[in-house]
């Protein structure tokens, strides 16, 4: 398995930042997030430069596409249009830099305890991803879609999520902590059971832990959370692509991207 880097650490630096680390710290990859505060509306930065610094650092590079103040199903389609604009950008970025895999949020429900909204907001998704898909293939760009950490996000629980990509060719973005948060932290047996129907979708994967109640996102091993008992699931699976840590710690970011790949280490050999 490879190493890899999320952006999200250097939220209050500079992205340059976040790929000196990635590369002095043993990672192999670097994974952007397309957005605030890196990417603002209006204010794009040099990629010829930062593709220049990525491949003189032997990095292979992921991107985040934009999830900010944005929802792919919301009810109002000027936010729709806009979230797909936003995100098509992010592909586009993704094969500027050499990249391959864009990982898409996914679409937030304002009511989820009403089948009506509930359903409404899950085919409005569908439609998102029916627009999108076939463009980004087009691009040379591969979809994987993240699976969401509460009820609120249609399609968060695995099977209805590996129903949802197999339909389409697509993989999945497996983020663990949000897994645990969805199933709730006691339930690792249901979220093992449930990946084994879908690891072989799995094509990118997100690492970090948490308390159990919120997304904390922690260096692995400093939450509740029992990563290793699922991690293993993926091991069964041969999973060898690359396993990003997306950790929030932007008052020591260099420090907490040290300690984490040290911690990476437990899971990817």
């Amino acid at each position: 398995m490879k190493a890899g880097l999320s952006s999200l650490l250097f939220a209050c630096g500079r992205l340059e930042e976040a790929v000196e680390a990635t590369a002095k710290f043993g990672y192999d990859t670097i994974e952007i997030v397309y957005d605030f505060p890196h990417f603002m509306p209006g204010r794009e930065l040099d990629v010829d430069r930062l593709r220049k610094m990525i491949r003189d650092y032997s990095l292979s590079v992921t991107v985040h596409s934009s999830f900010w103040d944005l929802n792919p199903a919301s009810f109002y389609s000027e936010v729709r249009r806009l979230t797909v604009q936003r995100v098509k950008k992010g592909a586009l970025f993704c094969r500027e830099l050499g990249g391959e895999i864009l990982v898409v949020h996914p679409g937030k429900c304002p009511a989820p305890d009403s089948p009506q909204v509930y359903g409404e907001t899950s085919r409005l998704y569908r439609e998102f991803l029916d627009e999108l898909v076939p463009w980004a293939k087009e691009q040379g760009v591969r979809i994987c879609v993240e699976n969401g950490n509460s009820k609120d996000n249609p399609y968060s629980l695995l099977p209805e999520l590996g129903e949802l990509v197999s339909e389409r060719n697509i993989g999945i973005t497996l983020d663990l902590a949000h897994a645990f948060l969805r199933y709730g932290p006691d339930k690792v047996s249901k979220i093992v059971r449930d990946l084994r129907k879908v690891r072989s979708l799995v094509q990118h994967v997100h690492l970090h832990d948490n308390m159990g109640h919120r997304d904390d996102h922690l260096i692995p091993g400093e939450g509740k959370l029992e990563l290793l008992k699922v991690f293993g699931c993926l091991k069964e699976a041969g999973y060898s692509s690359v396993v990003v840590v997306e950790l929030w710690d932007p008052k020591n970011p260099w420090r907490t991207a040290e300690k984490a790949r040290k911690a990476l280490d437990r899971f990817i050999r």
